[in-house]
């Protein structure tokens, strides 16, 4: 069922941006989401009910949990900025026929960095402490951001069901609430078990606090509450159940690996580190293991495993001692390019 279901408050208002004048609705939506201190424009229909999500903060949400969150991030922000390359991402390509959405769109295929850009500026957006500051005259930018994505969302679905191209019978509806959940997923508790695998100590209420905070994002995003993990143990299992369904070989999800290794590898070429022959695809294999590498196609291993266990006993040491090891900032920003925010001391 739910592969069946969309995000019908979005879909509604998209029919109308479309059935209207599309040109003009779109180009007003990134240029409203890109300002500040403005209102909804009148060719976004203000009043749809689509814009009521973003008047009030869901009942469930806990502002100490949020401010934890946060902090929880800027802890381990470049650690958790390199996991989102070489993990979230192509674990979320491991879900073949979400993948399939993502392949069709060619973004991720044909101008990958770009794409990358824009997923790291997400991140950092929805991390501030503003991000969802709803007692503000005019939504918040993150707030703007988040819905520009989700219509972005419903502009994918409507342009696939107007093609008439699609096996909604096989596949389900484009960026369906599974898909949705699966991707939330990605980007907080599989972050969370990545920070683990190299060396981090992630307390449960730290997780706790990660997972609340997007939740949150979640949900301004569309994605229906009873989807939203309200722990690790529900986290784990929504996971589990949706890599049983999903995860399998497919030519889009292989595809998409490939351009994002390609990406990584021609951007970093001034590393050290990534300047070892062959290190994105073994760290790539290191975090996800090798089923999941074997699925997504990711060659084999070419570096030791021990340059591995050697980075996590760096993060051990700078757990145990506060010392810093290798700064990351300078490779992070050549994955991501400068699209990005810089990695600040403290975000505004």
């Amino acid at each position: 069922m739910l592969r069946q279901t969309g995000d019908a408050p979005a879909d509604s208002l998209t029919a109308l941006l479309f059935e209207d004048a599309p040109r003009i609705a779109l180009s007003a939506l990134h240029r409203w989401a890109a300002e500040s201190h403005t209102s909804i424009p009148p060719m976004l229909y203000p009043e749809h009910r689509f814009w009521l999500d973003y008047r009030q903060m869901p009942d469930w949400a806990n502002e100490k949990m949020l401010h934890k969150g946060r902090l929880f991030f800027r802890q381990h922000t470049e650690d958790i900025m390199l996991l989102l390359g070489f993990l979230s991402l192509p674990y979320c390509y491991a879900a073949a026929d979400g993948a399939k959405v993502l392949y069709r769109s060619q973004r991720m295929i044909a101008d990958t960095r770009r794409r990358l850009a824009e997923t790291a500026q997400f991140v950092f957006a929805v991390h501030r402490d503003d991000a969802f500051d709803i007692a503000r005259p005019h939504m918040p930018p993150t707030l703007r951001l988040i819905a520009t994505v989700r219509l972005m969302h419903a502009t994918m679905r409507y342009h696939i069901r107007q093609s008439g191209k699609w096996d909604y019978a096989v596949l389900g509806v484009p960026v369906n609430q599974e898909d949705m959940a699966g991707t939330n997923l990605a980007f907080s508790f599989i972050i969370i078990q990545g920070l683990r695998k190299i060396g981090y100590a992630v307390a449960h209420e730290q997780a706790a606090a990660f997972l609340h905070l997007w939740n949150v994002v979640g949900y301004f995003l569309g994605l229906q509450e009873q989807l939203l993990p309200v722990d690790e143990k529900t986290a784990a299992q929504l996971d589990r159940t949706i890599a049983q369904r999903q995860f399998k070989a497919s030519h889009e999800g292989a595809a998409l690996t490939r351009a994002l290794i390609d990406s990584i590898e021609q951007n970093v070429n001034t590393s050290p580190l990534i300047r070892i022959k062959g290190f994105v695809p073994a760290y790539m294999r290191f975090l996800l293991g090798d089923t999941l590498a074997d699925l997504l196609q990711i060659p084999a291993a070419t570096v030791p495993q021990s340059l591995f266990r050697v980075y996590r006993l760096k993060n051990l040491w700078t757990a145990l001692t506060g010392n810093q090891g290798a700064d990351f900032q300078g490779i992070l920003q050549r994955i991501y390019g400068s699209l990005t925010y810089q990695l600040p001391e403290r975000l505004p």
